[in-house]
C-alpha cells in the first residue's frame, strides 16, 4: 500500500497523487479537444539524497471493437488484432483485420518524457508474456520480476499494448512521463499526433485547451 494516496476529480481532468517511500507520483489524465486521444501524464519526484533509476511501464488490453462485440465473443474477437511498433517514433499501433468496408481505424499508444532514456523503449504485445502464469494485471511478472519486454509485435491470440521507459531522476528532482493513447485513421495520422506532442509544453497546452473547452460547455449548459 502507498504511504500517501489522494484522488481528485474535476470536469476536465482526473488526478491521482501517491507516495511510495522516497518517490511521489502525480498522475493527471485528460483528453484532447483536437484529436481522439487520452493523455496520462505522470510526474515522479525523487525525495531522497541519491539518484533513482526507474522503469515506468504501461499496460492496456486491445479490443478495437464495440463493447457488445467484446462481451459476446472476447476470445474470438482478439484473433483479428494485428500490431506493429514504429521504432523511430516509439509508437505502438494495433488494428483489426476486418471485412467491413471502410473500417480502417488504428489504436495508437506512445510515450513521451522530458528525460534522456537510459535505454531504448521496450514494448510487449503478448499478455501471457507480460502477466505470467497464475498472475494478474495487479502483479505482472514483467514488473515484479523485472523481466525485459520482448519487443515483439504482429499477431497474438491475446494482445496487449505495453510500453516501458527507463529513466534516471537525480536527488530532489522531478521527471515527467506521458502516455498517449487514442484512435486514428491511418499510420500517418498517428505519427503526426506523436510529433505534435513531442515535448512537455505541447502536452500541457492540450490539458489547458481541454480545460477551456470543458468550462465553455459547462457555461453553455448553465451548470
Amino acid at each position: 500500500d502507498p504511504d500517501e494516496y489522494q484522488a481528485i476529480f474535476s470536469p476536465y481532468k482526473a488526478e491521482f497523487k501517491r507516495r511510495d517511500g522516497d518517490i511521489s507520483t502525480h498522475t493527471q489524465m485528460s483528453l484532447s479537444p483536437g484529436h481522439n486521444i487520452e493523455i496520462r501524464k505522470v510526474k515522479l519526484t525523487n525525495h531522497s539524497n541519491e539518484n533513482k533509476r526507474l522503469e515506468i511501464t504501461s499496460y492496456l488490453e486491445v479490443v478495437a471493437d464495440s463493447h457488445m462485440a467484446e462481451l459476446s465473443h472476447p476470445a474470438f474477437n482478439k484473433l483479428f488484432i494485428e500490431s506493429e511498433f514504429i521504432n523511430e517514433h516509439n509508437i505502438f499501433l494495433s488494428k483489426r483485420r476486418s471485412g467491413k468496408t471502410g473500417e480502417k481505424l488504428y489504436l495508437m499508444h506512445t510515450v513521451k518524457t522530458d528525460r534522456k532514456l537510459l535505454k531504448k523503449v521496450e514494448y510487449e504485445n503478448d499478455r501471457m508474456k507480460f502477466i505470467g502464469r497464475n498472475n494478474s494485471p495487479q502483479n505482472p511478472i514483467a514488473v515484479t520480476a523485472g523481466i525485459p519486454l520482448s519487443n515483439q509485435a504482429g499477431f497474438c491470440n491475446d494482445p496487449i499494448m505495453s510500453i516501458r521507459v527507463t529513466i534516471n531522476i537525480p536527488a530532489g528532482q522531478t521527471a515527467s512521463v506521458s502516455f498517449i493513447t487514442g484512435v486514428c485513421e491511418s499510420r500517418a495520422e498517428a505519427i503526426k499526433i506523436s510529433e505534435e506532442l513531442d515535448n512537455d509544453f505541447r502536452i500541457d497546452d492540450v490539458f489547458e485547451k481541454f480545460k477551456l473547452q470543458s468550462e465553455i460547455e459547462l457555461k453553455y449548459l448553465e451548470i
